[in-house]
């Protein structure tokens, strides 16, 4: 679900959390069996497929469309934002995440924010309106305290984060909070694989079931995840694949809240465009935006280029000598042979 929500900077970011198109009012079952021969399939099979989507990712461009829509009757709180178009980008640990949000209140102002993590320093920008320049709000040295590329970014973020924890809860990785397995069960007739397992979601502990298609690379197909405070139900549909990954292209969700589970928001996800790009790490910079770069952080190595010049120069002069030297040296042999006769 979207997550508003403030950290220790006083800057705000959203999320989203994943589930299944089932009843909003029905419930995931007791601990059931567990079909092992899928359990080693995903030790096996499941963890390639997504260890390839993390080479494939760590060089990345994603545009994507959120739109969010009260359902009619919902409390007025229902929903906060509105809308946002995202895009990320990255080359490594290097990572861009540019966002422009609209609320649902028309007096709070649109958010055009712009974050960007690279290997020596941080940063935060903003602007006015899409027409404005950005201006730096915040700056750090060093790794940021909350990594971007920790944070679940873009839509595929999101999706192949249900991914890993159904795989975790499989014991195929292995993921900091260790998501506990409940069932697994394989459907023959729609080739999908049930994972249920419980997990800890902000500091809620939770319920979930991913449906994942092991026949199309272990993808994500729909989930499901509730707690005390609601119910997140979703379906995920894909686009072209990128290296032999299948990447999402949209994402519908809805949100039901409290113990009644009242439907109160739709989300819908549509990615733009996702791609490889060529980018180098200063497209990460400060100097990228127009702005100068920090005085307290390395610069680049500046290019060498002079002394391959000068070695070639070197090089090109010595048998320049050589040459001289061998024409001299046949031409006096010559000469003596022409004497001695």
């Amino acid at each position: 679900m979207f997550c508003w929500c403030k950290n220790m900077r006083n800057t705000m970011w959203f999320s989203l959390g994943l589930a299944t198109l089932m009843p909003v009012g029905a419930r995931l079952s007791e601990p059931g069996s567990i079909d092992q021969l899928w359990v080693d399939k995903a030790k096996t099979e499941g963890k390639a497929c997504y260890e390839r989507y993390l080479r494939v990712a760590e060089r990345l461009e994603e545009e994507c469309e959120w739109q969010v829509h009260r359902i009619p009757g919902a409390p007025d709180d229902a929903s906060v934002i509105r809308s946002s178009r995202e895009r990320t980008l990255r080359l490594g640990r290097n990572m861009i995440v540019e966002k422009t949000i609209s609320f649902e209140d028309a007096s709070w102002s649109t958010l055009r924010r712009l974050e960007c993590n690279n290997s020596h320093y941080h940063f935060e920008l903003q602007k006015a309106n899409d027409g404005s320049a950005y201006a730096l709000v915040d700056y750090g040295k060093g790794r940021s305290k909350y990594p971007l590329i920790d944070l679940l970014q873009g839509l595929h973020g999101q999706v192949y984060y249900k991914c890993r924890n159904s795989l975790a809860a499989l014991g195929a990785l292995e993921v900091p909070h260790m998501p506990v397995l409940k069932s697994v069960r394989y459907d023959a007739g729609t080739g999908w694989l049930h994972i249920e397992y419980g997990d800890v979601m902000n500091n809620q502990p939770t319920q979930n079931l991913v449906i994942l298609e092991p026949a199309r690379n272990w993808r994500v197909a729909q989930a499901r995840t509730e707690s005390k405070l609601s119910v997140v139900t979703s379906l995920v549909t894909y686009g072209v694949p990128i290296a032999g990954v299948e990447f999402p292209a949209e994402l519908k969700t809805k949100i039901a809240k409290g113990e009644n589970r009242v439907p109160t928001s739709e989300m819908v996800g549509r990615v733009v465009s996702v791609k490889q790009p060529n980018h180098s790490e200063d497209d990460f910079r400060l100097t990228a935006f127009g702005l100068p770069e920090p005085v307290d952080v390395p610069t680049p190595p500046p290019s060498r280029w002079y002394l391959w010049v000068l070695l070639v120069a070197g090089v090109s002069a010595a048998l320049a000598v050589a040459i001289r030297w061998q024409l001299r040296t046949g031409n006096a042999r010559r000469q003596e042979r022409l004497d001695v006769k």
